[in-house]
């Protein structure tokens, strides 16, 4: 009780407990009136309690709610830059020599790891890290352009990592099936051999 900061409560539970002990040391016959009196203090005790306990289980639900609403937003925010980064990529295949649209892909990559990290999603994260290994690696390093291939791949491990994320806003229990995919896609681009 004293963890909740009422005090009121401390003490009339305190002046009940030490009623009840002088009643169990007192060898004389207990006076009802004064049984009744403890009988009181105790009942409105409880219900006291029980209005706290409510209160505390609002407060907890609208934190629950508000942690909630947080990693939504988080998604969400995930989301857009995971748009970003297809679009990017799409736009190779109508003009594969522009590299400019995929410089930025990797640091797209990087935000949205983090984000899933602090959801604490890191199979989702450290899939989307490779995927900015391979990006830097394969094209941005070298200066290459890409192949429809590599780039049909890399759009495959993309759209696996966003419908995941939409799962996870959505609770969907599909989504663990789609980083498989996103896995798949990545681990054959890693092993295509580059022109």
């Amino acid at each position: 009780l004293a963890v909740t900061g009422r005090e009121d409560l401390v003490e009339r539970l305190g002046h009940c407990a030490d009623e009840i002990g002088s009643i169990a040391r007192d060898d004389a016959p207990v006076e009802e009136r004064r049984l009744m009196a403890v009988a009181e203090d105790l009942l409105s005790l409880e219900t006291a309690l029980d209005a706290l306990g409510q209160q505390q289980s609002r407060a907890s639900a609208v934190g629950g709610e508000s942690e909630r609403s947080l990693a939504d937003l988080a998604l969400r925010e995930a989301t857009s830059e995971m748009i970003k980064a297809e679009q990017a990529v799409s736009s190779l295949v109508d003009d594969p020599g522009n590299l400019r649209p995929l410089q930025e892909v990797p640091d797209l990559f990087a935000r949205v790891s983090g984000a899933l990290r602090v959801l604490e999603e890191t199979t989702a994260a450290e899939l989307l890290d490779e995927m900015g290994e391979q990006v830097r690696r394969r094209f941005l390093a070298r200066g290459r352009e890409p192949q429809l291939r590599e780039l049909e791949l890399l759009a495959q491990s993309i759209s696996g990592i966003e419908l995941y994320m939409d799962g996870l806003s959505g609770g969907e229990p599909y989504a663990a099936d789609l980083l498989g995919d996103s896995r798949r896609a990545l681990t054959e681009l890693a092993e295509l051999t580059s022109p």
